[in-house]
């Protein structure tokens, strides 16, 4: 059963090289196979493609829908930050805020509710107030596109389809 998921996420001729030396795709595709050693039927995944670049995101969002989705017929929940990337993974989404259900349901009638051309972000604005803010510079203060900063001067998103309850 092993050789099979090394196989089916192509890691086969990976297998004696240490996990130390892998690359983060590698890593990524490792825990999945993991996951899927006892054959369950839903599967949680936080920030699947987190630090990789974009051809290994591609990669595994591809993976993650052929393989284990359409192949295997497996189940999935995906707790991200990238709209774009739940878009394209996730039959339906929620989008949480402080902790609170602010929206569900398939990303199309979401957007169609706010208009043509509306996006997975306009849904999130819409429904929980906020906006991705960008402030640029390199010195004290300044901010990744995308952050802001919270009521104790530390740099965060402010929402997302996930967040863990008692955090900023």
């Amino acid at each position: 059963m092993v050789d099979d998921l090394l196989g089916v996420v192509d890691l086969k001729d990976a297998a004696d090289v240490r996990f130390l030396n892998y690359s983060a795709g590698m890593k990524q595709r490792m825990a999945i196979a993991r996951g899927l050693l006892n054959d369950p039927a839903v599967l949680f995944m936080d920030e699947p493609t987190r630090s990789l670049d974009p051809g290994a995101a591609r990669s595994l969002r591809d993976f993650i829908k052929g393989e284990i989705v359409r192949k295997r017929g497996k189940t999935i929940f995906v707790s991200t930050h990238n709209l774009e990337e739940a878009e394209e993974l996730c039959h339906r989404v929620v989008i949480f805020d402080e902790g609170r259900i602010k929206a569900v349901g398939r990303p199309g009638d979401l957007k169609a509710a706010l208009g043509e051309g509306s996006k997975l972000s306009d849904v999130f604005v819409h429904h929980t107030g906020k906006k991705f803010e960008e402030r640029g510079g390199t010195g004290a203060g300044a901010t990744a596109p995308g952050f802001r900063h919270d009521r104790r001067g530390f740099p965060h998103r402010g929402g997302g389809l996930g967040r863990r309850r008692g955090g900023v």
